[in-house]
């Protein structure tokens, strides 16, 4: 099957899984950054700019898109625990990107916000971590924390990522 989302413009995916709602409607949901300048966004990377949204394809009707906000500020690089990929997760890691390629800190998105917001777009942006001024990163890296007698917790883990301090060149 082949489905046109026009205006979906993705380059890194943190998720995608198949779900049946109660009336047994099957749907694909695929979280993303979408670059809105993709035009633009390879030439000047000054006009990159993704914001996170979910979009949700009616397999049944073939025809069906929904797409929905859940950040409006400049992420790119998401990641979830891998333990979720291709499954349905709550919780989202992305870097944020000012001016790309500086990334000047990381955010966590709960997803469960966009479903109880029902139609009505909801920033969905629940912590934030900033590096500092004059300090950028690289993408994030989640790190489940494996201990025994632990319960699986979606969100129970690190994230890791390399900082660069510009004023102390370190």
């Amino acid at each position: 099957m082949w489905f046109d989302v026009p205006g979906f413009n993705i380059c890194h995916v943190a998720n995608g899984w198949d779900e049946e709602d109660v009336d047994g409607n099957r749907s694909v949901v695929v979280v993303a950054p979408n670059v809105l300048s993709i035009e633009q966004g390879f030439k000047r990377l000054d006009l990159f700019y993704g914001q996170m949204e979910m979009v949700r394809i009616d397999l049944d009707s073939g025809n069906t898109v929904t797409r929905k906000v859940l950040s409006r500020e400049n992420l790119e690089f998401p990641v979830i625990n891998s333990t979720y990929v291709g499954k349905k997760n709550r919780y989202v890691y992305a870097t944020i990107t000012d001016y790309v390629p500086r990334m000047t800190g990381v955010v966590k998105l709960d997803l469960e916000m966009a479903a109880k917001g029902g139609d009505v777009e909801q920033d969905c942006v629940v912590a934030r971590r900033n590096w500092g001024a004059g300090c950028y990163g690289g993408e994030v890296f989640f790190v489940a924390r494996d201990e025994e007698g632990r319960s699986n917790v979606e969100d129970d883990g690190y994230l890791v990522s390399y900082v660069h301090d510009e004023s102390k060149n370190e």
